[in-house]
């Protein structure tokens, strides 16, 4: 079962409205006939859809086995990232499935590379040809500043509890 979810609007609502997607239906050895879509809430619907069947054949499994040759190799994880090897035949952009955030910062043959947003969402890297330690590390945005800020009134507090309290005396 395939879902696209449209999220409740409301005045707060930071969501968007769903006017299109995209569903897997799944693998079929022979293509089924008929399509059942079953609203979650009664109301009127109108749907414009578009069917693809795209055969998975031999030629398909290739091009996936082709494309994970230049994977990430030997991966290491640690608390704040990842790193490993990766050789590429011709420039491209490494791709992952980690959710792209300003804190995540990258650094190629050890030295700093910009990390891209790929696929519209996840951490990527523009690559030369060749082969390449790569290193991704995280850290929250904003973390050190918070807690610089937060020491810093705290000694403040510190200084003017202790002020008040000679002020009294």
């Amino acid at each position: 079962t395939e879902t696209i979810a449209q999220p409740r609007q409301s005045k707060t609502s930071f969501f968007k409205i769903v006017n299109s997607g995209t569903m897997n239906m799944g693998y079929f050895k022979n293509l089924p006939e008929t399509l059942k879509l079953t609203p979650s809430k009664m109301g009127t619907y109108s749907f414009k859809l578009k069917v693809y069947a795209e055969p998975l054949n031999t030629t398909y499994d290739k091009e996936v086995a082709k494309i994970q040759k230049h994977a990430l190799q030997n991966l290491k994880f640690n608390k704040h990232g990842l790193e490993g090897k990766i050789t590429t035949n011709r420039t491209g952009i490494l791709t992952s499935s980690i959710p792209y955030s300003t804190g995540w910062t990258a650094t190629v043959n050890g030295k700093k590379a910009p990390v891209i947003r790929t696929n519209q969402a996840f951490v990527g890297l523009k690559l030369p040809q060749g082969t390449h330690k790569v290193k991704l590390v995280y850290n929250i945005p904003g973390l050190k500043l918070g807690m610089i800020t937060s020491i810093v009134g705290l000694i403040i507090l510190a200084i003017s509890l202790i002020y008040t309290k000679f002020k009294k005396n």
